[in-house]
């Protein structure tokens, strides 16, 4: 990659695997010490997160001595969805979608994006998210020239990045939008 920006191992696997990214709402990363890290994660499948499930090991810390935590210290860790996918409208899950990325100042973040024309048809997206306001210079010329180069190593997001700079670009209809045209 241009910008030196490495992507987790896992994090790979995770975005390479359809199956395990619809079982979330959302993945959100950051750039960090010129790797892409997850930062948290959605889940909306009501499933057991088992020991070969990615995000499990995308997920699973690692401490100073080199121990690895375990299975049920990474399920506390991960945010489980409030209510079952029916219960709630994909306008409202998008709406906690835009207050995650707006609290950032810059961040990728994958998102199962559900149309709510009852078909449950869905579409995930990388979103590139950088704040014009909030992220400096230098944040904005990183995430700016990591974008392509992350999208490689994430083939099934590669052709669906999505530049959000304003709050008012992360609209539900914007994304419906988007994924009825993929």
């Amino acid at each position: 990659m241009s910008s030196g920006v490495t992507v987790e191992e896992n994090f790979k696997k995770l975005a390479g695997d359809n199956v395990a990214l619809k079982k979330y709402l959302y993945v959100l990363a950051r750039i960090e010490k010129g790797q892409l890290v997850y930062v948290e994660a959605e889940r909306i499948s009501t499933a057991e997160i088992v020991k070969d499930d990615p995000i499990y090991q995308l997920f699973r810390k690692v401490d100073k001595d080199g121990k690895k935590e375990e299975l049920e210290d990474v399920k506390k860790r991960i945010n489980l969805y409030p209510c079952k996918v029916e219960d709630e409208t994909p306008n409202n899950a998008f709406t906690r979608i835009k207050e995650i990325l707006t609290a950032e100042p810059a961040a990728f973040m994958i998102y199962n994006c559900v149309l709510d024309d009852g078909s449950k048809r869905s579409k995930s997206f990388l979103i590139r998210w950088v704040d014009d306001d909030k992220a400096n210079m230098r944040t904005k010329m990183v995430y700016a020239s990591s974008s392509s180069g992350i999208g490689s190593k994430l083939p099934n997001l590669a052709s669906n990045i999505i530049q959000c700079n304003d709050g008012s670009e992360l609209t539900y209809d914007i994304f419906k939008g988007y994924c009825k045209t993929l």
